[in-house]
C-alpha cells in the first residue's frame, strides 16, 4: 500500500499545472503563515513538491484527496481551516491583482 500511495504522489505533483507554474516561477512561500499549517505540514507539502501560496490557492480536488492521504490522522484540516482561502488571501495580499 505505501508503494502504491508513494506512486500516486509523483504522478499526481508530475502532472499538477499548479506545481509545474511554481516550480518554473521559482515561488516559495512560508506556508506557515496559513493558520493550520505549522512545520510539521509545510515539510509534507514541501514533499509533495507544494511550495507556493499560488499552488494552494488552485488546489483541485484531486490534489485534495493527495494531501489528505498524506497528512493521515489529520485528513481534512485541509478543510477544516480553510487553507485554500487563506492562500487566495496571502497570494493577492503578496502580488495583488498580478496573479
Amino acid at each position: 500500500k505505501q508503494d502504491n500511495s508513494a506512486r500516486l504522489v509523483e504522478v499526481s505533483t508530475d502532472e499538477s499545472p499548479a506545481a509545474a507554474e511554481a516550480a518554473a516561477n521559482d515561488e516559495i512561500d512560508d506556508l506557515t503563515e496559513i493558520v493550520g499549517i505549522g512545520r510539521m505540514f509545510e515539510e509534507t507539502l514541501h514533499r509533495l513538491g507544494i511550495r507556493s501560496f499560488r499552488q494552494i490557492a488552485s488546489l483541485g480536488p484531486v490534489d485534495i484527496a493527495r494531501i489528505n492521504m498524506e497528512l493521515r490522522e489529520f485528513q481534512g484540516r485541509l478543510e477544516q481551516d480553510d487553507w485554500i482561502g487563506q492562500a487566495r488571501s496571502l497570494l493577492h495580499k503578496k502580488y495583488g491583482n498580478t496573479h
